[in-house]
């Protein structure tokens, strides 16, 4: 599946985070030789599989002493798909870096990654913390 100019397909490598100009999803992609680029920063629903969260605490305190917003966490795990059916069981994880440079579950513990997580409009889900 070509996404923009790069190509991804289920069990490639990428990273999501929210596009804070739309509200939508940006997937990057590794591009040997450039490091990360975005694919597309304008997907509605994907879904990944062994997710980590990728954040940088000197971000967050960039953030919070500035007051504006970019881009410092993402989630990195192993492409799925675009479009995926809700999950049973699954529960949501919040990222805000005025309040703390973690990914966080719904109960406030920090969020260390997950077997699968899903991403829709507003949210995303994740199920199965790893162990």
């Amino acid at each position: 599946m070509k996404i923009n100019q790069h190509k991804i397909t289920p069990g490639d490598t990428v990273r999501v985070h929210r596009n804070l100009n739309t509200g939508a999803w940006a997937i990057s992609v590794k591009i040997p030789g450039k490091g990360w680029r975005v694919a597309n920063n304008q997907i509605s629903e994907c879904s990944i599989a062994d997710a980590t969260p990728i954040t940088s605490e000197k971000g967050a305190v960039r953030i919070q002493s500035k007051g504006h917003r970019e881009v410092i966490a993402k989630i990195e795990g192993v492409f799925l798909g675009l479009h995926c059916e809700p999950i049973s069981d699954a529960a949501t994880v919040h990222y805000n870096p005025f309040k703390s440079s973690d990914f966080h579950w719904n109960n406030g513990d920090v969020f260390t990654g997950a077997g699968i997580v899903s991403f829709h409009k507003g949210a995303f889900h994740a199920v199965a913390e790893r162990v």
